[in-house]
């Protein structure tokens, strides 16, 4: 009788062992889905960041179009072809290059 106990609690050890290895499993996955969700957070932040240097640039480009845009009105100007454009828009340029 005590030997049937002994197998009987030896089954319940390992059956309790196997339980406790299958939530370890599953911790270490629950760790891994962890480690991946960090690097896609990462990965969006490099996204991010990309996102705005194409807004500066895309800023700049609006820019220089504004600047070239003053360029040309100056130049009609000068050339009595707009006389519309305004003191403004070309008071840098007779500033700076007469």
């Amino acid at each position: 009788m005590v030997v049937v106990e002994m197998v009987i609690m030896a089954m319940v050890v390992e059956i309790v062992i196997m339980v406790m290895v299958v939530v370890e499993m599953v911790i270490m996955a629950m760790v891994v889905v962890e480690m991946v969700i960090m690097v896609m957070v990462d990965v969006e932040t490099v996204v991010m960041v990309v996102v705005d240097v194409e807004t500066v640039i895309m800023v700049m480009v609006v820019w220089l179009y504004a600047l070239v845009a003053q360029v040309s009105a100056c130049d009609l100007k000068h050339s009595n072809l707009e006389p519309s454009a305004t003191y403004l828009q070309c008071s840098w340029r007779t500033k700076y290059l007469g």
